[in-house]
């Protein structure tokens, strides 16, 4: 069996044969080429960072080959080495560690991170400097919780007119229409109460006049 390569530059080839194929092809080849270019660029950025861990190049703290014994803890909120802490479904209890199974590289407890390490002054900026938001050193300025108060708090409500509005709709209009209508409304069962009957008028008979002939 012979098969053809390159249409229009046809080149006979053998066939593959079986025991070559049960083997499989390699992961990278069954890769789309975007999921190429994503793993190239994901190692292209490790080459350049440190490993917390022994301080080598090329490789992250995880897959550090001088881990401690015992295994390679990949989750720092369960101790799984199946999944990392982005895979875990562990729901946390109140009152529980965030993360039980993460050992500092600074002080080499376990509990924490090193951003949180209280020998570690500078958290997460070893240069110095903190949150431009909060000034905190245990969170990104991105990431800071103080930012989204304060963008909720700088919001401005504002309100559209519709095409078929008449002139006087605008929003100084329909604000003291608003107000108007807010200082007139009151409850009805309230009004059923305090509402007092209306006078009921009747007429008075009139008075004969009496003449008198002389």
């Amino acid at each position: 069996m012979t098969r053809f390569a390159r249409y229009g530059h046809k080149k006979v080839s053998n066939a593959t044969p079986w025991s070559a194929l049960k083997g499989g092809q390699q992961p990278e080849k069954n890769m789309t080429k975007a999921e190429r270019d994503n793993m190239r660029r994901r190692e292209r950025r490790q080459k350049g960072k440190p490993c917390y861990n022994c301080r080598g190049m090329g490789h992250a703290s995880a897959k550090c080959p001088e881990k401690v014994e015992g295994g390679q803890v990949l989750c720092y909120r369960c101790g799984s080495n199946e999944h990392n802490i982005h895979a875990c479904k562990k729901k946390m209890q109140q009152g529980e560690a965030e993360f039980p199974f993460a050992v500092c590289y600074i002080c080499k407890q376990k509990g924490h991170l090193t951003r949180a390490c209280p020998d570690n002054p500078k958290g997460l900026y070893p240069n110095g400097g903190g949150c431009k938001t909060c000034q905190s050193v245990e969170h990104l300025s991105q990431n800071c919780p103080e930012k989204n108060k304060i963008r909720s708090r700088n919001n401005i409500q504002i309100s559209t007119i519709d095409v078929n509005a008449a002139g006087d709709d605008d929003d100084t209009h329909e604000a003291f229409m608003g107000k108007k209508s807010n200082e007139n409304a009151f409850d009805d069962s309230e009004a059923e109460e305090e509402a007092v009957p209306a006078p009921i008028l009747t007429k008075k008979p009139k008075k004969k006049v009496k003449v008198v002939k002389m």
